[in-house]
């Protein structure tokens, strides 16, 4: 499984940020630098990407999408935005005194909260 994302570095001489493109193979934790720009564009990172696959040759690879995104737009509160996240699936929250009840999601690594009926 690859996880890949982007840093960035602040270079002093030039006074330029510099985007680092990488994936880590979460299974032998071996990073991948695939490239580094100054104004990284969808085209580009899809190059870097399709590099990435023709280098690791015959390996079977496969698309999975982490669990977090659907958490964190959809259900996750937002305090600075009335607590909303930003594409709720619920209405606003209804703020009383009733107890607050934990649900634990993927296997406890994070939890939901939500107002007892």
């Amino acid at each position: 499984m690859l996880a890949v994302d982007f840093f960035h570095v602040d270079c002093a001489l030039t006074l330029k940020r510099i985007y680092v493109f990488f994936a880590f193979e979460v299974g032998s934790r071996y990073v991948h630098i695939l490239g580094t720009t100054s104004h990284p564009t969808g085209a580009w990172t899809t190059q870097q990407a399709r590099n990435l696959l023709v280098d690791l040759g015959e390996r079977h690879l496969r698309t999975v999408l982490a669990p977090y995104g659907a958490h964190y737009n959809r259900q996750r509160p937002h305090r600075a935005l009335r607590l909303r996240p930003p594409y709720p699936d619920l209405p606003d929250p209804d703020l009383d005194d009733r107890q607050i009840r934990r649900r634990p999601i993927l296997g406890g690594l994070i939890n939901e909260y939500e107002r007892s009926a």
